[in-house]
């Protein structure tokens, strides 16, 4: 009885997941999730002094996913109605593929020059006909300390500069969450304060209208992809104390 009881909601859950969007994350994305490989932690809090073997690294598996969802989400606009995936533009010129050559100031006032990996830029069709562009930096989590976000702030103001100048056109610039649904207003106020922008994944599903709703890419991650990543990152040691 209890068997049934627990797949019944998950059943009714999905209903509203459609086959079509299914089978696009399915394809688009579940092979970016499985294929992220456990990596053992090599910190000498376990390894040395609990002798503890096997210990999976939990901050590893994160780094990796955060730049899967990166990948599936320039794959999202590719496959989108409105937008171009401007990192696949062959006549833009790169100093490196997916780099912009950039200057901002650091945290300790000095001017350094960089060469940055863009994460998102795009352009999108508008109604009058006309094209915008972005320029997203990718983030899961943007609750930065106080020391590191004025300079990552200052880096998207620079890249967003750099591809502007070097392409002829305005790019528009945000901070985009890959993975949360709606950003929370306090979040919105606190970067708003310093002139910035951060999206959730309806805001970007709207503007780019990809082959999914943004409810879809929510109920996938609980229902699919949410026991895979337990999986993964459940540590169960080989070795224990005597």
């Amino acid at each position: 009885m209890s068997y049934e009881y627990v797949l019944f909601p998950l059943a009714i859950f999905l209903m509203s997941l459609s086959i079509k969007s299914k089978q696009y994350f399915d394809t688009k994305l579940l092979p970016l999730i499985t294929s992220i490989e456990e990596k053992e932690t090599q910190s000498y809090a376990t390894v040395a002094w609990m002798k503890i073997d096997n210990v999976r690294s939990r901050q590893s598996a994160a780094i990796t996913l955060g730049n899967r969802m990166e990948k599936f989400w320039n794959i999202a606009i590719e496959d989108s109605k409105r937008a171009t995936n401007e990192l696949k533009n062959k006549k833009l010129k790169w100093t490196k593929k997916g780099h912009v050559s950039i200057e901002y100031i650091d945290k300790k006032g000095d001017l350094v020059s960089q060469n940055k990996q863009i994460d998102s830029y795009f352009a999108v069709s508008n109604d009058d006909g006309t094209m915008s562009f972005y320029y997203y930096e990718d983030k899961n989590n943007v609750e930065f300390d106080s020391e590191k976000e004025p300079e990552s702030n200052a880096k998207i103001l620079a890249v967003a500069k750099a591809l502007g100048e070097r392409d002829g056109r305005v790019v528009k610039h945000s901070y985009f969450i890959p993975t949360l649904l709606d950003v929370p207003d306090k979040v919105r106020r606190k970067y708003a304060k310093v002139g910035m922008n951060v999206i959730g994944v309806r805001e970007m599903v709207e503007l780019i209208q990809p082959p999914f709703t943004a409810e879809e890419f929510q109920e996938y991650g609980e229902t699919i992809v949410a026991p895979i990543w337990c999986k993964l990152i459940d540590h169960v040691p080989v070795q224990k104390p005597a």
